[in-house]
């Protein structure tokens, strides 16, 4: 990923009349956004290709191009290489901001026929190795269909065309032929083989949507991708047609009742179910029609604020208030407001409740009332047929429309004349066919044909063939009685008994973690007991005296009844020993309950435990703030394309191995490891003063320094900061070390809390061990100034303390790697000793790949060497040596200087990334007014920001937002993007102002 792209002011006036138009004029910033773009798509950057595409594209129209084509394709194709491709691609862009802005003559309209057959020419029979965003191969899916739909409209305009328009429609009688459109969808879907591949994935052969049809092995998307929207092209082109049930015909790969590559794009989602509702409503099968509108209808009220700075955002109101009318038309015909959420219910009460009301009565004003909403809301037929030019020119741009409109209003007229039987059978539960015949003034054998016809007009055949109901009341005829079913739906309690789950697994998951706190004091109690016996006893043996004595077997006895209170009740049955194989416990053949039966459950981790509850939310507008990983605008986990070249490299090496590796890693690795935290000049690397071991991770590496420390080193409290990342109390307590605190932030101030900081630390025991986190804080985000670092570093040598570092975030916190490890670097620069725990997983993205590394700077070579060995020790028994691949790939980037620049310039577009989501918020709050000073969101650095939102309002933000974090108000800026923005800042308004 390469850093944002910004553009040059200057260049072209920002006001064009089209008169002065120039085509073959290219202000500098437009031939920096070819040049730019080109490059990215050349280097397959599909983050910046949407950001250029979706943002830089419509500013630089809005700026620049108002009222004018951007520059002709010829003027800008020197400055990308003549690359014929590319150059498809900018026309087709060129054509749709021309038919956007202004009014395309008919000539424009062939050429940009040509190009799209050229384009989808080149996509269907040449090599096209590029990703482009799905959001790019949607709209040129869409505007293909929406140029075909306006040229037949344009065409079908007859009277008004002048001699010269009549002379190249004859000429170009082939331009945006029916058969033509139709025949360039089927084929993307065929050559893209994208039904094969949806069968596939359902097979759990491929994956295609899980990865939103993007191709990670380096491959291209472009096809299967142009594919997949072709069908719903398709699904559009003929209901345009009126065609309905072949439009659902080709539809019917995409499962549209799950998520799926068409939810990815708003437009794709609201134009799928848009055509599919209303293509099942002309054909009868009003629930299915119901269903969709209000899922879809739902959705929109609750996301169409993230879509205001859309340029879409016009065409997503328009539609959603076509589809309430077409929602309005169903439930008339088919009265199951059952089946509609009561927010959609609401909504659609206010904007056509009255009318809907009308539409039940059988008169003319009803009929005109289904003729309004069904023009206002109808897709905009056509008539592919190309003119007669013999004959008299006339406009017939009109006939689709009418004929389907008659259609629909005969339709409507034989369904109000069955609105009488419903009305009855919605009375009765049983009733004799006189009777009914009686109050509907009809005889009985024209009664039998009437409820015959309303069985026939209240059922439909599906997609697969099956006939389908349609009616909330149904009956069938025991001689001469009609006997009524009225179907009733099952009330919907699930979202209800979802929260309470959600509220009760947080009491739970409270309650084990207060249970895990009181065990581990337990377990800290009994090693330390254990650990003094086991001294006394070596202290016995050295001297032969008493002078120490083990614990008491009273103590022992104490903290095991204490445990047991925790545990479920056992019963241990001692002094009856059975060698038998049958009677022994393990077997399985005793009848007797499992030997872990006394085990509790322990209680899920509270980060992760934040990510369980996530997926359990059904809703669309959840967000996960959670999680401690980097996620892209599109809130995609993100590979590094330099991590993707280099292990391009690895696999082209056929001289590697997979042997193990020493118990220390991978030498190369170690080595650039220190010199990337410590710098390259670093007098202790050069004097070999330093120690380096290849560990899992981050969380590896401070677990075999723990161990290290509690084996070797004559202090064994750690002081770790309050509050810390969650593992660090479990890590260092397991690893044998006493845990214990120092204030490090200010609830108050939302920042650190310095002078506690160094209270704390100058009332610590000389020598203890003190973790310092390089920098971005996890989880405050609050780190020390250099000057406090000085003061930090000055009263730590003075006491005689001992820093441990830990360094998750070189160069993810300020996108400089010297920057974010000065902190280390003064430390290790006054010659004393440091431990520092690295991991790659944040500023490489290997999180999976878990690839850190421990390094202990040590006064003289001597003790380097013997620190080493006993490493070792720590680590053969602990995981034996450390996987290859992960190390390998750090070491690749590290050591070539082409992809170690190209690594520092990823890693600061996400860094960047992270310091824009932090500044959109804090912009974000103070202008909704929300009360409190933010600026800490700004002030504070890394991938994670202490809001200072309390448990309450995390809480309501959960239960009201869907947005999910950790109790105590972090969030992970990564988790953010600009479209996620709004719904977290309204979030945080509302708890601020209402959970107080």
């Amino acid at each position: 990923m390469a850093a944002p792209y910004e553009y040059e002011e200057g260049g072209y006036p920002q006001e064009t009349d089209a008169v002065g138009y120039d085509p073959n004029f290219v202000p500098d910033s437009v031939k920096s956004f070819v040049v730019h773009l080109y490059r990215h798509i050349r280097e397959k950057n599909v983050y910046e290709i949407h950001q250029m595409y979706e943002t830089s594209f419509q500013t630089l129209s809005e700026r620049m191009f108002k009222e004018t084509p951007w520059p002709s394709v010829d003027a800008v194709a020197p400055y990308v290489d003549n690359d014929h491709v590319f150059c498809l691609l900018y026309r087709e862009m060129w054509f749709r901001h021309l038919y956007a802005r202004l009014s395309p003559t008919l000539r424009q309209r062939i050429d940009s026929w040509d190009n799209y057959c050229s384009l989808f020419q080149v996509v269907l029979h040449g090599v096209v190795n590029m990703q482009l965003p799905n959001q790019w191969l949607w709209d040129m899916v869409d505007e293909f269909v929406y140029q075909f739909q306006a040229f037949c409209q344009y065409r079908a305009k007859m009277k008004s065309k002048t001699a010269e328009e009549i002379a190249l429609l004859r000429q170009y009688d082939q331009a945006w032929n029916v058969y033509g459109v139709l025949n360039f969808l089927q084929a993307l879907v065929e050559k893209s083989t994208i039904i094969q591949i949806l069968e596939r994935e359902k097979e759990g052969l491929e994956e295609f949507t899980a990865t939103d049809g993007y191709d990670y092995s380096g491959g291209s998307n472009v096809l299967k991708v142009l594919g997949y929207f072709s069908m719903i092209g398709l699904l559009r082109v003929h209901c345009l047609l009126g065609d309905y049930h072949t439009g659902l015909k080709c539809l019917r790969p995409i499962d549209i009742t799950q998520q799926g590559v068409y939810t990815s794009v708003i437009g794709s989602h609201i134009t799928t179910i848009y055509h599919y509702g209303f293509a099942n409503l002309m054909l009868r099968r009003y629930v299915e029609a119901i269903h969709e509108f209000n899922k879809i209808l739902l959705y929109i009220y609750k996301t169409k604020q993230y879509h205001q700075k859309s340029p879409q955002y016009e065409q997503i109101l328009k539609k959603n208030e076509q589809m309430y009318a077409l929602l309005a038309i169903a439930l008339s015909l088919c009265p199951q407001v059952k089946l509609v959420e009561e927010t959609v219910n609401s909504q659609l009460r206010e904007k056509y409740g009255e009318k809907m009301a009308r539409m039940l009565r059988y008169d003319e004003e009803a009929s005109a009332l289904y003729d309004e909403l069904f023009s206002y809301a109808c897709p905009k037929f056509i008539t592919p047929s190309a003119p007669s030019f013999e004959e008299p020119l006339v406009n017939y741009n009109q006939d689709a429309y009418r004929l389907q409109l008659k259609m629909f209003l005969y339709e409507v007229k034989q369904q109000q004349l069955l609105a009488g039987v419903r009305s009855y059978l919605k009375v009765y539960s049983t009733i004799s066919l006189g009777k009914l015949a009686n109050y509907m003034d009809l005889d009985e054998p024209n009664l039998r044909a009437v409820l015959m016809t309303y069985k026939h007009k209240t059922h439909a055949v599906d997609s697969d063939g099956k006939i389908i109901s349609n009616a909330d009341v149904d009956f069938y005829i025991d001689e001469d009685m009609v006997r009524v079913v009225e179907s009733k739906s099952a009330k919907k309690y699930g979202d209800y008994f979802l929260r309470q789950i959600v509220k009760l697994e947080g009491i739970m998951t409270d309650i084990d973690r207060i249970k895990l706190e009181i065990l581990q004091i337990i377990v800290q109690s009994k090693q330390t007991l254990k650990r003094k016996a086991y001294c006394s006893k070596q202290k016995f043996r050295t001297t032969k005296m008493h002078t120490q004595q083990s614990p008491s077997p009273s103590a022992d006895r104490r903290l095991s009844v204490l445990a047991r209170h925790l545990e479920p009740s056992s019963v241990a049955v001692e002094g009856h020993s059975n060698h038998s194989i049958v009677g022994a416990p393990t077997s399985g053949n005793d009848g007797k309950q499992s030997v872990f039966s006394h085990i509790v459950r322990a209680p899920e981790d509270p980060i992760l435990g934040v990510t369980v509850a996530y997926n359990k939310d059904t809703s669309p507008m959840k967000l996960n703030l959670g999680v401690g990983a980097y996620r892209t605008e599109e809130g995609k986990p993100l590979v590094l394309n330099v991590v993707r070249q280099a292990e391009q490299l690895l696999v082209n090496d056929r001289s590697r191995i997979k042997e193990y590796l020493p118990i220390t890693g991978l030498a190369d690795f170690n080595k650039l490891s220190a010199k990337l935290i410590l710098g390259a000049d670093s007098p202790a690397i050069q004097e070999n003063r330093v120690t380096t071991v290849q560990c899992l991770s981050g969380t590896g590496s401070l677990r075999v320094g723990g161990e290290f420390l509690a084996q070797h080193y004559h202090q064994r409290t750690i002081y770790i900061p309050q509050p810390t990342w969650g593992n660090h109390t479990k890590i260092f307590a397991l690893a044998g070390l006493s845990v214990k605190s120092y204030r490090y932030y200010d609830p108050a101030t939302r920042g650190l809390h310095f002078q506690g900081l160094l209270e704390d630390l100058g009332s610590a025991p000389s020598g203890a061990i003190v973790l310092l986190h390089a920098c971005a804080h996890n989880p405050t985000g609050v780190d020390p100034t250099k000057d406090q670092w000085e003061q930090i570093r000055r009263l730590m040598r003075s006491k005689g303390l001992l820093p441990f570092f830990d360094s998750a975030y070189q160069g993810f916190a300020s996108g400089s790697l010297d920057t974010d490890a000065q902190s280390v670097r003064m430390f290790v620069a006054d010659g004393g000793e440091v431990l520092v725990a690295q991991s790659y997983a944040k500023n490489m993205g290997l999180y999976g790949e878990r690839v850190g590394a421990l390094s202990i700077v040590c006064r003289n070579a001597d003790v380097t060497s013997r620190v080493e060995s006993q490493l070792k020790l720590v680590i053969r028994p602990m995981y034996s040596n450390p996987p290859i691949h992960g190390a390998s790939i750090v070491a690749t980037i590290l050591k070539d200087r082409n992809l170690y620049h190209e690594w520092t310039l990823e890693l600061k577009a996400m860094a960047d990334r992270i310091i824009r989501m932090r500044q959109q918020l804090f912009d974000a709050l103070r202008a909704k007014g929300t009360p409190g000073d933010w600026s800490h969101i700004i002030k504070q650095i890394g991938m994670f920001t202490f809001t200072g939102l309390n448990k309450e309002q995390v809480a309501f933000m959960t239960k009201e937002y869907h947005i999910y974090m950790t109790s105590d108000g972090r969030i992970s800026m990564a988790g953010l993007s600009s479209r996620t923005v709004p719904h977290l800042t309204d979030a945080i308004h509302a708890a601020v102002t209402r959970a107080r």
